[in-house]
């Protein structure tokens, strides 16, 4: 996930207590994505109130009921993109990406 480029998510994450990170990206159609990801030492426990604009289109919602396979991902790992839903599976990585790196202090 660290080696991903996501650019294009404009993901940022800010501390909102220790090792919880509010994160927020772009979706598709420039739609407005967030979540609050938790991490503990390097790797993410969850990903939780993952929501977004783009909610409910079809596209991309599977994410939105389930971003489990995030749990335990460090940026080491690497998260296979939802076929179909390649704005929202980057706005996704992008954010887990940056709550990572915020971690990391980088």
């Amino acid at each position: 996930m660290g080696t991903g480029d996501y650019t294009s998510a404009n993901a940022s994450c800010t501390a909102s207590s220790d090792g919880v990170y509010a994160c927020k990206a772009t979706g598709f159609s420039n739609a407005a994505v967030s979540a609050t990801i938790t991490v503990k030492d390097g790797a993410i426990v969850s990903i939780t109130d993952l929501t977004g604009a783009d909610k409910g289109d079809g596209v991309g919602d599977t994410w939105y009921s389930d971003a489990s396979v995030f749990n335990g991902a460090t940026l080491d790992s690497s998260i296979d993109a939802m076929s179909g839903a390649t704005y929202t599976s980057k706005a996704v990585k992008g954010m887990a990406a940056a709550a990572l790196n915020a971690a990391a202090g980088k």
